[in-house]
């Protein structure tokens, strides 16, 4: 029933591409885990494109892999000749031009914005929003009843290595503010390519086999989600991957983590061993 107003119409959809669309318009943060070659792109483009012109969202970004900005841009405007693209690539995202393109970002009226997941890494979210967001993880890893001995001195463990990290979070608010913030832009729905890159995303467990820090990229990823679905809960986040598992089945949990984190804490699970416990059974091999 989708009409996909200004769509190429030498470019014919199919089915399973535009039961995605759908899907990522109707049901909100979705993950698309299509295998490479089955038309992940032009479902970004639709979602972004169709988002806007129905309302669901003002300002949407796709982030891609560095390599693929031209080609990502030549893909939008061939299946939306129509559509105004705002790109951001390597000079535009520059440490001396930055500040520069955000304030072009805020104040474009355009249907999509393109960057690269290295531009995009790089605008910060504003420190309080981002120290409000690490109070709440520490907060998961208080002492509960029932804890046992090694829990107790995981937890501690996890506790001290997020308060080092708070720390280091006050010594850069001490020295500034940055003058440009994701916030600032206005973007409100984040659609990413090649969302696999973003799995190192740490985790607090109480075997110290699990537990492991996250990489810069990913939590830079992290606290934008973590924005946007503050802003429009459960809505505006859509991750693109052929291989959404490729080493853990731990890796569905950290999915899970970026596009429902408000549903896992609805079931009470707010980390890796509660998420084990409900969904998971440990086997010995």
């Amino acid at each position: 029933h989708l009409t996909f107003q200004g769509m190429n119409r030498q470019v014919t959809l199919r089915p399973h591409q535009s039961d995605a669309i759908w899907r990522g318009l109707r049901n909100g943060n979705t993950l698309l885990a299509h295998e490479v070659g089955t038309g992940k792109t032009y479902c970004l483009i639709a979602i972004a494109i169709e988002a806007r012109r129905l309302g669901l969202a003002h300002k949407p970004v796709i982030t891609v892999p560095n390599h693929m900005l031209e080609q990502f841009q030549r893909d939008i405007l061939h299946l939306y000749p129509g559509a105004k693209v705002l790109a951001g690539g390597r000079d535009e995202l520059s440490a001396t031009e930055r500040e520069a393109f955000v304030a072009r970002v805020a104040a474009t009226d355009c249907d999509v914005v393109l960057m690269t997941h290295k531009g995009l890494e790089s605008v910060p979210i504003h420190p309080r929003f981002e120290r409000q967001l690490m109070e709440e993880e520490l907060a998961t890893l208080a002492a509960e009843p029932g804890d046992s001995r090694e829990v107790l001195a995981n937890k501690a463990v996890a506790r001290g290595r997020l308060q080092k990290q708070l720390d280091k979070h006050d010594q850069r608010m001490a020295a500034g503010v940055p003058a440009v913030t994701f916030e600032q832009t206005g973007i409100d729905m984040i659609l990413v390519d090649e969302a696999d890159v973003y799995k190192n995303l740490g985790l607090d467990s109480a075997s110290r086999d699990l537990s492991k820090e996250s990489s810069k990229r990913a939590l830079a990823m992290y606290w934008k989600v973590r924005y946007i679905n503050r802003r429009t809960p459960g809505r505006g986040v859509v991750f693109a991957t052929g291989t959404p598992i490729s080493n853990s089945l731990l890796e569905i949990y950290t999915m899970q983590r970026y596009l429902q984190y408000d549903r896992l804490r609805e079931l009470g699970i707010s980390g890796v061993d509660a998420w084990i416990a409900q969904f998971g059974e440990r086997v010995r091999a």
